[in-house]
């Protein structure tokens, strides 16, 4: 792989993660709100962590996602790097954890969010940790690395918080609401 080649981070749901497969080497993030997490294929995966933590955007919680979560995804992702070709991230739902995790990653290595904003709601409290946690750790150590952010990551973060927050006000608060709700309606 070159060095101009992006990774490919394949979101998906628990139920549809244990369906993935690949002929290349890939990695595995699985996220729950417990223990279970759904088994996946063997097959040219090379790595997996496994993290217990709500959907939550509250920060004060024992069931939060939390700085040394972070941290252990960005050391797994940094171990994986050079390893891999793809990272199946998946939680529960694949709409909120897990493209959080994805687009922090895609700004963190590409200084760029992706789609992710525009094709799923990520998780602000994940999403905004896991670039502190990285920015900090490329400040402590003044190396850049794979899981070094770019300058950009800094003066992008506000933005990107609030264009975040933005298209969370637009969002219905339940997957049943948006499921129920009329076109055109708000």
């Amino acid at each position: 792989m070159t060095v101009t080649e992006r990774k490919h981070f394949e979101v998906r749901s628990a139920w549809n993660a244990r369906f993935f497969r690949s002929d290349r080497p890939w990695a595995a993030i699985q996220i729950s709100s417990g223990a279970d997490h759904p088994e996946l294929s063997d097959e040219n995966r090379v790595g997996l962590v496994r993290l217990g933590f709500e959907d939550t955007w509250e920060a004060e919680t024992d069931e939060s996602f939390n700085a040394a979560m972070a941290r252990e995804i960005l050391d797994f992702v940094e171990a994986m790097w050079n390893r891999v070709e793809a990272f199946l991230i998946h939680c529960e739902a694949g709409m909120s954890r897990s493209p959080a995790v994805a687009a922090a990653l895609s700004r963190i290595h590409y200084n760029d969010a992706g789609r992710w904003f525009d094709m799923y709601f990520p998780n602000p409290l994940v999403y905004r940790l896991l670039l502190d946690v990285a920015a900090r750790a490329d400040s402590n150590s003044g190396l850049q690395g794979p899981v070094r952010p770019h300058n950009a990551v800094a003066r992008g973060l506000a933005d990107q918080l609030a264009e975040m927050a933005a298209r969370r006000s637009r969002r219905p608060s339940t997957l049943l609401e948006r499921l129920w709700r009329p076109p055109g309606c708000p």
